[in-house]
């Protein structure tokens, strides 16, 4: 939960360029599992970077055959592709809510902070 505080801190300042839901609308619940979601995919994200950082450097080290490399590659690509066009959604859906409003993000840390 520490994380969804502070993925919460960073991106409640997100919203302000976009329309937002008046706060009494806004399920705190169903925000809270969205960006529960987008930080779970974020992770998600940096777990596969990290691998792929490593095969590159085993590449660039000559441990690993170009082959293989090229198929890690091909297998890290498919899987961020498919990470970010998650993400990017779940990002519009939250920004539609109004679950990135500055409101909404600080009644959900007040919410985890009181677990």
């Amino acid at each position: 939960m520490n994380k969804l505080l502070m993925f919460l801190a960073l991106f409640s300042g997100g919203a302000c360029a976009h329309k937002q839901t008046p706060t009494e609308k806004i399920n705190l619940d169903a925000c809270s599992d969205l960006l529960t979601k987008i930080l779970h995919i974020q992770e998600l994200r940096s777990e596969s970077n990290e691998k792929m950082q490593l095969a590159a450097a085993e590449y660039q080290m000559q441990k690993v055959p170009r082959h293989t490399f090229l198929k890690q590659k091909d297998t890290w690509f498919e899987k961020e592709n498919l990470y970010a066009t998650q993400v990017s959604r779940l990002y519009l859906t939250a920004r539609e809510r109004g679950c990135l409003d500055t409101t909404i993000t600080a009644q959900l840390l007040e919410q985890q902070e009181g677990k």
